[in-house]
């Protein structure tokens, strides 16, 4: 032990027992633990520490936690909670931790911990507001369950592969779920946080990132409440699926790091020609009162079923085609299978380009073929409103795939 060593632990231990105690000290009841509490259970924390005896520090502490809750209970009302006791007791934890030599080079993260307490404890009204008002009881049960399918199912699931060609191996399929289910997590937040109601570009951007075909129907939907406004709509849905193209590309990624790599600009160039369309579409338009996107579930586990069904059935389909009538037949059945949802016909491409069942050329074609035929159903989707919406819309759509197929042609040195 250095020479100067216990002298820098019970500063540190004493400055845990300030900054928690002064925080205490400023929000709450004379009568509760104040600063002079706090900096006698810091200073008790870090004598234990310096005596290392494990009977002593044990027994100290078992004093500390009944003193604690006998002053607890005396003065407990409906209002008040444990909050301050049991800081007390996470003190004496970080003051002995911060003083035992044993750990002194874990003495930044234990004063990190002093400090998240600390907000914690300064950050009582907005986590108060956050779990009464911000977030409902449905949304945090849908988060259990978003957090169970990942620590809990993903687990447990066996691994290999099973099936006619190997095609079902059911940890990779729920792994797809949950990146797939990520997205419209994360979208279905970003929707409610960041106020999606106040526009209908944000709406229908942040959109995009759970379902471009969600969005193109609700557009749809609201154009012929206001007929007067297509070329705004329009407008819109040239947004949302240009922001599908990083969407999808972003899973490619995920799954195949070397397809991705190759094939990046025509997605990127994709989105900038859709960009451009919303840019020259949207000026000097008045934009309409925003559309408001059902307020679904954060997760819904039957959606996510669907997905590993389909991703299970699109691979089974193309690994039979492929080994029927080679890799090309790829591009024909990513074209059937996009109508029905293009980020499973990228999942499965782009784990056989991993694999070498398919080459990465024929893996962007097939992935290419699904957005196209995905366009086009989006497309019917869209003229079911209004003829004007339906060609303004596929237009916009057939450009930007133009330019997707015209950058991967031009650049040979990709393909």
């Amino acid at each position: 032990m250095l020479p100067g060593e216990p002298w820098i632990g019970m500063a540190v231990a004493l400055l845990i027992g300030l900054l928690v105690g002064l925080q205490r000290e400023m929000v709450q009841q004379p009568s509760r633990a104040g600063l002079r509490d706090f900096l006698i259970a810091s200073l008790t924390g870090g004598v234990c520490a310096l005596v290392g005896d494990p009977l002593f520090t044990a027994s100290i502490l078992v004093v500390l936690v009944a003193v604690t809750l006998v002053c607890s209970w005396r003065g407990l009302t409906p209002e008040s909670g444990m909050t301050t006791e049991l800081a007390l007791v996470a003190v004496f934890s970080l003051a002995f931790a911060a003083a035992y030599p044993p750990l002194a080079v874990s003495r930044p993260v234990v004063v990190s911990l002093a400090i998240v307490l600390a907000a914690a404890l300064e950050a009582k009204r907005a986590l108060d507001r956050f779990v009464h008002e911000t977030i409902t009881a449905q949304e945090f049960s849908d988060t259990i369950r978003f957090l169970a399918a990942i620590f809990v199912i993903y687990p447990i699931l066996p691994r290999g592969a099973y099936g006619p060609y190997e095609f079902f191996e059911p940890r990779l399929v729920w792994l797809f779920v949950i990146l797939v289910s990520s997205i419209s997590f994360a979208g279905y937040f970003l929707r409610k946080f960041l106020g999606a109601a106040q526009g209908l570009r944000l709406t229908a951007a942040l959109g995009a990132l759970t379902s471009t075909t969600a969005v193109t129907a609700a557009l749809a939907s609201e154009s012929r409440e206001h007929p007067g406004h297509t070329r705004t709509y329009a407008a819109a849905a040239a947004l949302a699926n240009a922001i599908q193209f990083p969407r999808v590309w972003a899973i490619v990624a995920v799954v195949s790091p070397g397809l991705a790599a190759r094939t990046w600009l025509p997605f990127a160039t994709a989105c900038l020609a859709g960009l451009v369309i919303y840019a020259v579409w949207s000026r000097d338009s008045p934009e309409p009162e925003a559309i408001g996107f059902a307020a679904d579930n954060p997760f819904r586990l039957g959606p996510a079923l669907k997905f590993g069904a389909a991703f299970s059935a699109i691979l089974l389909l193309m690994k039979w085609t492929n080994a029927t009538w080679g890799g090309a037949a790829s591009s024909w059945s990513g074209a059937l299978a996009g109508t029905l949802d293009v980020d499973s016909v990228a999942v499965s491409l782009s784990r056989m380009a991993v694999g070498g069942a398919v080459a990465e050329t024929l893996a962007w074609w097939g992935i290419f073929t699904a957005m196209a035929s995905n366009a086009v159903a989006k497309t019917a989707i869209a003229g079911s409103a209004s003829r004007a919406l339906g060609v303004r819309a596929g237009l916009a759509m057939g450009i930007m795939l133009a330019v997707a197929a015209g950058t991967w042609a031009l650049a040979p040195h990709l393909a």
